[in-house]
């Protein structure tokens, strides 16, 4: 899988290859490592994809310096799973002595051999130094993965959206597109810097700095086909042409809000503030949240 970097200014660093670590012996999948700087003991947080039903004991191999130092892992499997077979978990290594800022983590079963994971692939640590700078861009946007993308139209009209809202930078997960989605991914890719910054100094004037903020979805079924109202200097329908994909102006006719209790919502957060997502928000943060009432904003959801 490789991940797209659609930044909107001129210069833009090349997209790297993710790669996923298998665990000896185990059905679990290494994606990341990162050291932990928030909790009062310091530890190497790996992010993972196991069954949920694998019963797992794990222990981490740290590289510090030229030394391997060995410690017995802890880990959690994060509570919204879908009814999928696989879940998100962390996987938590305590960090030994003399040892706080290891390079590389490597994970196994805590029923193998130690002595057989000279063949083990390692995770570069990253996260080593405590970062309280400002970050490069102000309002980031994360997309589903791409799997044989051919929806060019509504990849055009959800970026150019999301440029009229102030989105600084837009981060696309693509294992594969065709040749016109990757066309459209190079133009914005080298595209100029955009600017509109409204709504978040009035969610922090409101709300307070480092919030995290809800915002209740209100749903664009994308299977209502009626003609859309007329506006004046506005494209026409036929006007698209020949363009692939799905026309998100063609579905403006909204869903009634559910009177059920359970609510649909995106959030936005600050990252240094949240120790694990879901689709619908943060399964645990520093910090409250709080609910952004529709006369304020508002998130529209075309499926």
């Amino acid at each position: 899988m490789k991940y797209v970097s659609i930044i909107f200014i001129v210069t833009v660093p090349p997209a790297q290859p993710a790669t996923l670590v298998a665990v000896n012996g185990m059905k679990t999948l290494l994606v990341s490592a990162y050291l932990e700087h928030r909790s009062k003991v310091k530890k190497v947080r790996i992010i993972a994809i196991k069954p949920r039903k694998e019963k797992a004991s794990y222990l981490c191999h740290l590289r510090c310096e030229k030394k391997l130092k060995i410690t017995r892992a802890d880990y959690k499997t994060h509570s919204d799973h879908f009814r999928f077979h696989y879940g998100t978990a962390d996987i938590m290594c305590p960090l030994p002595s003399g040892c706080p800022t290891p390079s590389h983590v490597a994970v196994t079963s805590a029923h193998v051999n130690p002595e057989g994971t000279l063949d083990q692939d390692f995770l570069e640590v990253q996260n080593l130094k405590t970062e309280f700078q400002s970050f490069p861009f102000n309002f980031t946007v994360c997309f589903s993965t791409m799997f044989d993308y051919t929806n060019v139209l509504q990849l055009v009209q959800s970026l150019e959206m999301l440029q009229l809202l102030g989105v600084n930078r837009v981060v696309i997960y693509k294992t594969n597109c065709s040749l016109e989605t990757q066309n459209v991914l190079d133009y914005y890719t080298h595209k100029g810097r955009v600017c509109w910054l409204e709504l978040l100094p009035l969610l922090e004037k409101k709300f307070g700095a480092n919030k995290r903020y809800r915002f209740r979805s209100h749903v664009f079924p994308n299977d209502v086909l009626l003609p859309p109202p007329i506006f004046p200097n506005t494209l026409l329908q036929h006007s698209w042409g020949n363009v692939s994909g799905v026309n998100i102006l063609s579905h403006l006719y909204r869903e009634p809000l559910p009177s059920t209790a359970w609510i649909d919502f995106k959030i936005i957060v600050n990252p240094r503030e949240v120790f694990s997502l879901t689709v619908h928000g943060a399964l645990k943060s520093l910090k409250p949240f709080e609910w952004v009432t529709s006369d304020m904003a508002r998130m529209y959801h075309t499926r």
